[in-house]
């Protein structure tokens, strides 16, 4: 697997809320930029921007068994809203894009007496 060529997408490597699961996807590539499959052991963390500060955060990368990995993440509750990083490593090297910027979002749900189940509104 090329780490240049590999590429991460998806909504959370943008923005998530503390205290919710977010996923993305690593699509890893060979040299001619063609979907690679192996078992690569990516590594994904998630820093505070301003502090460098590594948060604390449940992360899982799994294999779907064709060249791409699903990412799902979960910030502590605690974790405060603003800017941050993520950082997507193979080998110790960073793969395309990454550090990704990522905003964590303030929860608006938790403030909702009514509907704070379904997301609706």
């Amino acid at each position: 697997t090329s780490v240049e060529k590999t590429t991460a997408s998806g909504e959370g490597l943008v923005s998530t809320h503390a205290g919710k699961e977010a996923t993305f996807t690593i699509t890893a590539r060979n040299k001619e930029g063609k979907t690679n499959v192996a078992n690569d052991a990516f590594v994904v963390e998630i820093h505070k921007t301003s502090t460098k500060q590594l948060e604390e955060a449940n992360i899982s990368v799994q294999s779907k068994g064709d060249g791409t990995y699903e990412v799902h993440y979960k910030l502590s509750e605690n974790c405060e809203e603003g800017e941050h990083s993520v950082s997507v490593q193979l080998r110790g090297k960073h793969v395309q894009g990454s550090p990704f910027q990522l905003k964590v979002l303030p929860d608006q749900l938790l403030n909702a007496s009514v509907h704070s189940d379904c997301g609706c509104w």
